[in-house]
């Protein structure tokens, strides 16, 4: 199942959310909507929550990036490599 979350900045129009819906299964997606920020994929917290035995590692790795600081382009440093410094562009 390829499932997409739509979810609003606060300032995205009714009209681009619902036209999203429309478009959004023509490319063989189905669009969840998230109507408040959340932790996590809402499809994601739900397998969490009806799966006892899913593996620890992953969650494992995931804390030690984020307590190292590797939190992408923003900080520099991502899962898969360091970025370089770039001039913002205008």
């Amino acid at each position: 199942m390829n499932v997409v979350e739509v979810m609003s900045c606060g300032k995205t129009t009714d009209e681009v959310i619902a036209r999203l819906f429309e478009r959004l299964p023509t490319y063989g997606l189905l669009p969840f909507h998230v109507r408040k920020e959340s932790v996590g994929f809402i499809f994601n917290r739900i397998w969490a929550a009806i799966r006892p035995g899913i593996p620890a590692e992953p969650r494992q790795l995931l804390r030690r990036y984020i307590e190292q600081g590797r939190l992408g382009i923003k900080s520099g440093k991502g899962f898969y490599s360091d970025y370089e410094e770039k001039a913002p562009t205008r």
